[in-house]
């Protein structure tokens, strides 16, 4: 937008000039603050206080598509609508309370409150059922993937629940229990491990990865142990990073006990099983 000479965001002329700018480039439709982010407009984002607020200046730019019919949010059908779309419009995640204001949502509270809800529990049920569907957290291939996920977006760190919360991560809070014993246990074992704790990039190593594979079937008499068995018994590190080591679970399982292009290490391990030889430790 280039630079502005001083008091140039203080005359209300000027600032609406933009905003139709902004407008007009979103082909006539109103943009979002992200979107006026995004696009080189920040300025507009950053001076809307001294203006009413992005919302109350688009509604007046705005008058037909920003206005709601008369009763319109006395039917709650309309309201959940207005909520899926602005977790939609948030990219399916949870929307902050700024978010809501800088994007033209800031009614929802309040409406929320004729209808005797709990607004924060309603933004938390409803971003999970766009996101994941009712049953999605009870299968625990799906629970430890996003688990997975979290811990990658963190850059490898164990999250905290406030970081988890705040990165759209909450049905990992809240459905713990169905996968442990809570959710620090959980990430005791996998960010820690059972043996000590795992320096950064551990997982990443492939000896590091299939060694405790090995240990693992060994501890399992040599059977092929399923994500549950791993979980339950200290091998959670193992589902959680199998992914860089075959894309899945599945896949590395597959490779090891029927796939001819095994690594060395691990198709000396199964023939000298197989054959009632000794493994080694």
């Amino acid at each position: 937008m280039g630079r502005k000479p001083k008091g140039y965001w203080q005359n209300s002329n000027n600032y609406i000039r933009e905003m139709e700018k902004a407008i007009e480039m979103n082909n006539g439709e109103r943009p979002t603050a992200n979107w006026l982010r995004e696009n080189g407009f920040h300025q507009i984002v950053r001076n809307a206080k001294l203006h009413g607020g992005i919302c109350s200046v688009l509604d007046s730019l705005l008058e037909k598509s920003s206005r709601r019919p008369r009763g319109y949010f006395k039917d709650i059908d309309n309201f959940y609508a207005e909520v899926d779309r602005a977790i939609r419009e948030n990219g399916g995640k949870h929307p902050t309370d700024r978010w809501l204001r800088e994007n033209g949502y800031n009614s929802l509270p309040v409406v929320s409150r004729s209808f005797g809800l709990s607004f924060a529990d309603l933004l938390n049920e409803r971003t999970e059922k766009i996101q994941h569907g009712i049953n999605y957290w009870k299968d625990t291939n799906n629970y430890f993937r996003e688990l997975s996920k979290a811990i990658e977006e963190n850059g490898g760190k164990r999250p905290s629940s406030n970081w988890l919360a705040d990165n759209g991560y909450r049905g990992i809070i809240k459905n713990a229990k169905l996968h442990g014993e809570n959710l620090p246990s959980i990430l005791d074992e996998i960010c820690i491990g059972s043996n000590g704790k795992k320096p950064q990039g551990y997982w990443k190593n492939p000896d590091n990865f299939y060694t405790e594979l090995e240990d693992a079937i060994g501890k399992n008499d040599g059977l092929r142990p399923g994500q549950l068995w791993l979980d339950q018994n200290g091998y959670r590190g193992i589902t959680a990073n199998a992914k860089y080591h075959g894309g899945s679970l599945t896949n590395v399982l597959n490779e090891y006990f029927g796939n001819e292009n095994l690594p060395d290490k691990l198709k000396s391990m199964l023939e000298d099983y197989v054959s009632g030889g000794e493994m080694d430790g």
